[in-house]
């Protein structure tokens, strides 16, 4: 115990980096809990004043637009590592430099998304894609075209993010969040207040208040912490285009093959045995999912904090705090065995009866949140340097494996819903092993071919 002491205590009060870490710790729990508070009280404001129809075609319409997010191909990434790097090397103009070609680059692909994409906002027929047929076509496609303009703008505007995590400061991102919900907040409150509440009314506001955040913050972070990184045209160097588009590319793809293996077991479920057995499914998914949360909190301030340390050659602190997190790790460990143990209890008392939830499905649940923290537990260090090939192939070949082997698992041993759970908890195993020993070619300057990658 006082061994765990000395590391923790060494994490969070001593070093630079584990002092800037602390602090941002410490304000992303406080900034994520209001933004789950205001979010709460967001939806059933919205959802009273839409009626569930038409919350559900604003939900889905943003679902849809929503995923153009990954038109990014990894720049954001790209970005966020080598920031970071140029930044570690106190080389501040070559980090302007990687600032302003990302934002020339995504303002590229948003110029191309909108050629392409707002004439379909205007012919596409909204009302059989997102079945509304109550709605009127017209107020649809319009509200289409705003959403998806808003989109466009916050998707440029939101590198101000990789930015800040660049920096270290994932807190500054916790604000912007926050900002953005009780913004929504306010904008959706004043319109039923005022009579205004329709689909078109509070979807354009909810849209609007989520861009004009990010938006604000860019000019503000830009005119004052971030000054000397600003994006500028003249600083714009398109033969740097290649690095973030290079590294880029790689997080796009381990990103698209996770969104793979992680949002499609509501759809497996849904076909093998029915909707109503997603319900249990997703209870489990966010009772643990607190771990998981939590566990990435802590982490959040330690990728682009790996990334200066490996460029400084300073592999020292790099162990300390793999340590202390290892065992952070090993706590949670004895966290998520009480969360099995009272589960049932849990549930009852949060969703009352209505739902039963298989103690098997808890169990392998708790046994995934694991997995995955185990994995972050080295993959932010790893991600910081830069040497990501491996986990490129490892996440493809893992995405690929995932529907198979869940099928296969359920059909051979004729289980439930528990059988989803179990192959999820498999593939991550898989993903899982190499890590570790990435990281440890890596810290000790050992790593050759394709550990190197």
């Amino acid at each position: 115990m006082s061994r765990l002491m000395e590391q923790v205590s060494y994490f969070f009060f001593f070093h630079r980096r584990t002092v800037k870490a602390k602090k941002n710790i410490v304000a992303l729990f406080v900034l994520r809990g209001l933004s789950v508070l205001t979010s709460l009280m967001l939806v059933p404001l919205t959802l009273h004043s839409m009626n569930s129809t038409n919350y559900g075609i604003w939900l889905t319409l943003t679902s849809v637009i929503g995923w153009l997010t990954f038109a990014d191909v990894g720049l954001g990434n790209g970005l966020r590592n080598k920031y970071a790097e140029a930044r570690a090397r106190g080389e501040m103009a070559l980090a302007q430099t990687y600032v302003s070609t990302a934002y020339a680059l995504l303002a590229i692909v948003v110029g191309v998304l909108c050629l392409i994409c707002v004439p379909l906002c205007w012919v596409l027929p909204w009302t059989d894609i997102l079945n509304a047929a109550s709605v009127d076509s017209a107020d649809l496609r319009l509200l289409a075209l705003v959403v998806f303009v808003l989109f466009c703008v916050r998707f440029l505007a939101q590198l101000i993010s990789s930015v800040a995590a660049a920096d270290q400061m994932p807190a500054i991102n916790g604000v912007i969040e926050l900002s953005a919900n009780v913004f929504s907040l306010m904008l959706v409150w004043t319109i039923v207040r005022a009579g205004l509440a329709s689909l078109f009314s509070l979807g354009a506001a909810l849209s609007i208040a989520i861009t004009l955040v990010p938006v604000a913050a860019s000019v503000y972070l830009f005119k004052t912490r971030y000054r000397a990184s600003a994006p500028r045209i003249s600083a714009v160097r398109m033969e740097f285009a290649r690095e973030l588009m290079n590294i880029g590319a790689k997080f796009f793809l381990i990103q698209m093959s996770g969104l793979i293996m992680y949002t499609t077991s509501n759809i497996i479920i849904a076909q093998l045995f029915g909707p109503a057995e997603v319900t249990p499914y997703n209870l489990a998914a966010r009772y643990f999912g607190v771990i998981t949360t939590g566990f990435g909190i802590l982490a959040a301030p330690l990728w682009s904090a790996f990334s200066e340390a490996y460029v400084q050659n300073d592999l020292a602190w790099v162990q300390r705090i793999t340590k202390t997190m290892l065992r952070i790790w090993l706590g949670l460990v004895v966290v998520v065995a009480v969360m099995v143990i009272f589960s049932n209890e849990v549930y009852r008392f949060w969703v009352g009866g209505s739902v039963g939830v298989p103690l098997a499905v808890s169990l392998f649940m708790g046994i995934f949140v694991l997995l995955l923290a185990w994995g972050t537990l080295f993959v932010n260090f790893i991600n910081g340097t830069g040497k990501i090939q491996l986990q490129l192939y490892v996440a493809v070949a893992c995405a690929i494996i995932n529907i198979p082997l869940t099928l296969a698992i359920v059909k051979v041993f004729h289980l439930g819903i528990e059988g989803v759970v179990l192959a999820q908890c498999i593939v991550q195993l898989v993903a899982s092993i190499w890590v570790p020993l990435q990281y440890k070619k890596l810290v000790t300057n050992t790593a050759v071919g394709i550990w190197a990658r």
